[in-house]
């Protein structure tokens, strides 16, 4: 049988962003990695934790 795959508890780290985002992803804030969609993830910038493609 299967076992549910149960997410770690606790905060993810948000680490800085790669890329400097541009002002219009600023609007976009995120607190953590499951309020981005597929293949973003949320980093920190200088606008604040946004959602950024990791692509």
């Amino acid at each position: 049988c299967l076992h549910p795959v149960s997410e770690p508890q606790g905060p993810v780290e948000i680490k800085a962003c790669e890329k400097r985002p541009s002002i219009s992803m600023c609007s976009h804030h995120c607190a953590y990695h499951q309020e981005c969609q597929a293949n973003n993830v949320c980093c920190s910038t200088f606008c604040g934790n946004v959602c950024m493609n990791r692509l």
